[in-house]
């Protein structure tokens, strides 16, 4: 009896480790909770996935949740020569895929407001909602010539001096109330990822945003936005572009991290939003 005991109790804890078992990826994730439907939180430019543990710890009781490090990002120790949104979101597919993940609601974070796009448009029929995170403000508004020019000028700082022009334009990222601790955080992460990979993935980022409206209506789900109220929403755009409607979800006076600057109202607000998926 004692031998049968011990031999279902083994069947069934190796069963539950094949669960999930690590498979072939160079993302660094993790795979928390229970559910029929699935959260993919995806984060920004320089940061990694330990920003979502306040989501994991509210959300986890009711949902698989799959976080990941992008690549070149937190543990993601990738190299490679060309750091574009369209091979981040190459490897957020192929994570997916291979994990065999369905029922997803895709939720991406500043940068990866663009990655998912691009994610939905090779993935659409697993996609079951899609939430962008201080993102999609203005939808692929095209810069003036001036903007462009000083976009340029920022890039080639970054490039050639990404330390101290990280920590010149870091107040911008903040509102007046964010913690020290998170200011100090966010730049600590930001300096501590490759720095040549995350210049270059900011050139990807502005050459990406143009074709946020074609992408946008590509999703056969309403777009989802949790966004700080510090920034303006050009809801005309969202209104032509968006095929399947959109819903806008604010988060009062928080910097470009609202998910660790405000937790608790944050997860009121995404908990809204997935209750209206």
């Amino acid at each position: 009896m004692k031998l049968l005991s011990f031999t279902v109790s083994f069947i069934l804890l190796f069963t539950a480790c094949q669960t999930h078992q690590k498979i072939n990826s160079p993302l660094n994730y993790q795979i928390t909770g229970s559910g029929t439907r699935t959260l993919v939180f995806v984060h920004g430019w320089g940061i990694n996935q330990t920003y979502w543990e306040p989501q994991v710890a509210a959300f986890k009781d009711r949902y698989k949740i799959l976080t990941l490090d992008l690549a070149g990002h937190g543990q993601s120790k990738v190299t490679r020569t060309e750091w574009t949104m369209q091979n981040y979101a190459n490897d957020v597919v192929d994570l997916i895929n291979q994990l065999k993940v369905d029922s997803i609601i895709l939720i991406g974070h500043s940068m990866s407001g663009d990655v998912g796009l691009l994610v939905n448009e090779k993935i659409s029929s697993k996609i079951i909602g899609f939430i962008g995170i201080d993102n999609l403000q203005e939808l692929g508004t095209d810069l003036p010539d001036s903007a462009k020019a000083q976009s340029e000028m920022i890039l080639k700082m970054f490039d050639e001096d990404f330390v101290n022009t990280v920590n010149q334009f870091a107040p911008s990222l903040f509102s007046e109330t964010t913690d020290s601790t998170i200011r100090k955080r966010v730049v600590n992460d930001i300096l501590n990822v490759d720095h040549k990979a995350a210049a270059a993935t900011l050139q990807s980022v502005f050459l990406t945003s143009s074709m946020e409206r074609k992408l946008c209506e590509k999703l056969q789900v309403p777009l989802m936005l949790i966004n700080s109220d510090i920034h303006p929403i050009n809801e005309g755009l969202l209104k032509i572009h968006c095929k399947k409607g959109y819903k806008i979800f604010l988060v009062r006076g928080t910097g470009h991290y609202p998910m660790i600057e405000a937790p608790k109202e944050f997860n009121d607000r995404l908990n809204e939003a997935l209750n209206a998926i």
